[in-house]
């Protein structure tokens, strides 16, 4: 099975349900919503890893330049705070008993506030550094895709 067709879809996908998410409480003023959608990002990101597999297998393998080097930075990074995100979500949501979670729920909420704002921030260095990787085009037009996912990024942030 081809798993391109399928790669750029879902990140697409991975992303939308990110700038979604971002809303919290503002944009779902039941916390269920939030937290179903944020499940539903898990699985994305599970089957995002099963697919990209094979990176994960050659972290150890082979030279490291100055763009390599980066681009595990950046991709580690975003794993980091995508699994405490997923972490303390898990200890915050409403199908788990308060029992179980006990004092640490003060943890999880500031684990969450904490990592899901450096999860925005990896997210577009990873897309600004594959632009060329995920769009296909010629070096101009990359650049322009670069200068207007940093024009998107910046007014979301502004």
């Amino acid at each position: 099975m081809n798993t391109n067709r399928l790669r750029m879809p879902l990140d697409i996908l991975m992303t939308l349900l990110s700038i979604i998410l971002m809303g919290g409480t503002v944009l779902f003023p039941d916390d269920r919503i939030h937290q179903v959608l944020g499940i539903a990002l898990l699985a994305l990101w599970a089957v995002h890893i099963t697919l990209n597999h094979r990176w994960y297998s050659s972290i150890f393998k082979g030279k490291y330049n100055a763009r390599r080097i980066m681009q595990t930075i950046v991709n580690c990074g975003i794993l980091i705070c995508a699994l405490l995100l997923m972490i303390s979500g898990m200890m915050m949501a409403w199908f788990v008993p308060s029992e179980i979670v006990g004092g640490g729920l003060g943890f999880a909420r500031t684990t969450h506030l904490l990592s899901s704002h450096w999860y925005y921030i990896f997210m577009p260095l990873s897309y600004g550094g594959f632009g060329n990787t995920c769009s296909g085009f010629n070096s101009s037009s990359s650049l322009i895709l670069k200068r207007d996912m940093f024009c998107s990024h910046w007014i979301m942030f502004r």
